[in-house]
């Protein structure tokens, strides 16, 4: 098992093996940083509501949203 080090000269794998984003610390009283490399919290945050908005609401879902509002509708009207 290989333990994560700031310290490369220990590492057996060599200076590379932790690759360029390394964020680990021996020093648990230092925070890590949470986004490495060229991203920012803006691109982090577009990359991943990207996934949600990229496509457009399919109409079926539209009708069986509505069929479904129809029978809840019907049935709080039954009570």
């Amino acid at each position: 098992m290989t333990t994560l080090t700031t310290d490369n000269a220990n590492n057996p794998e060599g200076p590379e093996f932790l690759g360029p984003n390394d964020n680990a610390f021996q020093d648990p009283t230092r925070r890590a940083t949470l986004i490495t490399g060229d991203a920012n919290f803006t691109t982090v945050t577009d990359n991943i509501t990207g996934l949600a908005l990229r496509r457009k609401t399919p109409k079926a879902w539209y009708i069986a949203f509505a069929i479904s509002n129809t029978l809840l509708l019907m049935f709080l009207l039954h009570l």
